[in-house]
């Protein structure tokens, strides 16, 4: 496993122009906020702000020349990266609480990708250091009252939904491409009015308390490491080698505002993919053609 980050870039910065954002919730979220949420948001973002350029805008992003992470958890100001899906050496009295980890230190995952597994040790190391962290509260867990109302007649019934709510620090790596007064922009107002679909109710608010590069290496290896939700387009298919990966899928089911059905199987972050051909990008799904508001983008963020 060839992948690595270090301080130094063997890639021109230019080309890359990654940047990490802290963000800091004044208000939950609920659910989490994946890739997908984090793109349709930009875009919507940036036809208001930027209407003018949003056309250049959209074309980088379906060009693979923008891409953006999922949030991933700032603990104690250290950014935390999600656990690689690698072969783990594992006893069965360690497995539950290696598994329960979703989120290690970004040098941890450097060590567990350059080694393409992980050792007893390393299992042990990541276990300790989650019993040994103080992780603050990152999501908040409600029971809301819904109220369910017959279309033909008949008895209201009320009843209880469990809903988990992102609050606290988290970050998100942009690869900025030309972008990056206008990302900065978009994210700013993105915070004064929340990624929530409850933006009314003021939920979803943040502050960008930090603004910094994200400095990374990668080697001359075949595989890399996802830090967003993929869909790989159909001539992409080809260039993964699937038996020779680690990785979780995800089926994405929902309506468009039309009333029209879609259904997309993702790649989930964390994955670690083979590749035959490094070109790949992801593709995006429109739900609509004029609004973006409620689009949803299937772009990956290698590193």
């Amino acid at each position: 496993m060839q992948i690595l980050m270090s301080e130094k870039s063997s890639l021109n910065s230019n080309n890359w122009n990654l940047k990490i954002f802290k963000l800091k919730f004044h208000s939950p979220v609920a659910g989490e906020v994946d890739s997908i949420k984090l793109y349709g948001a930009l875009l919507h973002s940036m036809k208001i702000l930027y209407p003018d350029k949003f056309s250049d805008f959209y074309n980088d992003i379906k060009q693979g020349k923008i891409a953006v992470s999922s949030l991933i958890p700032v603990v104690n100001n250290e950014v935390l990266l999600f656990k690689p899906m690698l072969w783990a050496r594992v006893n069965m009295e360690n497995r539950k609480n290696f598994k329960k980890i979703r989120y290690i230190p970004i040098d941890k995952a450097r060590e567990v990708l350059e080694k393409g597994e992980y050792t007893p040790e390393q299992v042990e190391d990541l276990i300790n250091w989650a019993k040994d962290k103080n992780f603050p509260q990152l999501m908040i867990e409600e029971d809301i009252p819904k109220v369910s109302i017959p279309k033909t007649g008949g008895k209201t019934n009320i009843f209880y939904e469990n809903v988990k709510y992102l609050f606290g620090n988290w970050a998100v790596i942009i690869k900025e491409g030309n972008f990056s007064k206008e990302i900065l922009s978009c994210l700013k107002y993105l915070g004064e009015h929340g990624v929530s679909k409850k933006v009314s109710w003021g939920l979803g608010r943040f502050d960008i308390v930090d603004r910094e590069n994200f400095t990374y290496r990668i080697s001359s290896g075949d595989y890399c490491y996802l830090l967003s939700k993929f869909a790989p387009q159909k001539n992409e298919i080809q260039s993964i080698d699937f038996s020779s990966s680690y990785y979780e899928i995800k089926t994405i089911v929902g309506r468009t505002r039309a009333g029209k059905s879609f259904k997309q199987i993702t790649l989930v972050e964390g994955s670690v993919l083979k590749l035959i051909n490094k070109n790949v990008c992801g593709k995006v799904v429109e739900l609509r053609s004029r609004d973006y508001e409620y689009s949803a983008c299937f772009v990956a963020l290698f590193v």
